[in-house]
């Protein structure tokens, strides 16, 4: 793609593979199956992305997650080389959550941990497990999209400047200063766009304004969340052609290709 003419290629950080049984995120919709995820990001001119399992995002015990990992293993196989996986483990489990972050790193490849969520599975972001596992994330030069508010965030990135956090979702209009304030005191931090609150106007500007468009990335939150509204928001943005191609994927694929993975 020419990123200076027509239409940015679009890679998408945040997308949820339906699971074939149990949990999932989003309402029953065409999207919540393998085929049906797959066909929808390729309606929306998504190009490639970093896909974890949906089911993960609940799983409490280590047997859900090996379940959670190994059928985003099999998806990723059909799915082809334009797409790579994040890894989701409960860091409740210990030492079994990194031993499977490392299956996920080094037999397959995955250089993205999460999207890490504490408040479904029951985990805690700042129990000793977590930050075993952090290290651990770290050490493997892995990044790690962790769901959670924004003051937990500042803490984390602060804790922890040798790890690169990504950041999802839009918060609420009040907060988007307080999103700025710790987007500006750590430079190891990168935003998702994702959610309902990206639509608001202005917003997504004053992200960029303040920070750069090399620190956001665009992301659907498919199939909980509609991969085209986000993506016209972006694509309809007060901003650079420029700044529009670093946020629907040069930032993301940036990440990938520091830390030796090339998408096809």
């Amino acid at each position: 793609m020419n990123w200076t003419t027509g239409r940015p290629a679009v890679f998408d950080c945040h997308i949820h593979l339906p699971a074939a049984s149990g949990p999932t995120l989003g309402y029953p919709n065409p999207t919540s199956t393998p085929a049906g995820l797959l066909e929808r990001l390729a309606r929306s001119g998504v190009a490639g992305g970093i896909v974890c399992a949906g089911r993960n995002a609940f799983a409490k015990t280590q047997k859900e997650v090996v379940l959670g990992n190994r059928e985003l293993a099999r998806f990723l196989e059909k799915a082809g080389r334009q797409y790579t996986g994040g890894a989701i483990v409960n860091p409740s489990t210990g030492s079994r959550a990194i031993a499977e972050l490392e299956w996920c790193h080094q037999q397959m490849g995955w250089v993205w941990m999460g999207e890490l969520t504490a408040y479904l599975n029951g985990s805690n972001y700042e129990s000793p497990a977590f930050c075993d596992l952090l290290m651990a994330a770290g050490e493997m030069g892995m990044v790690a999209q962790i769901h959670c508010d924004l003051d937990e965030m500042d803490r984390l990135a602060g804790q922890y400047p040798g790890i690169t956090f990504v950041l999802p979702h839009f918060p609420p209009q009040s907060r988007v200063q307080r999103l700025i304030q710790i987007l500006q005191a750590h430079p190891n931090l990168y935003f998702d766009i994702c959610g309902s609150e990206c639509i608001r106007m202005g917003t997504l500007e004053a992200v960029v304004a303040a920070v750069g468009s090399g620190r956001v990335m665009y992301g659907s939150d498919l199939p909980g969340c509609c991969p085209d509204t986000t993506m016209a928001r972006v694509l309809n943005a007060d901003l650079s052609t420029a700044a529009k191609a670093d946020i629907l994927s040069r930032t993301c694929c940036g990440l990938l290709r520091a830390r030796g993975l090339e998408i096809a």
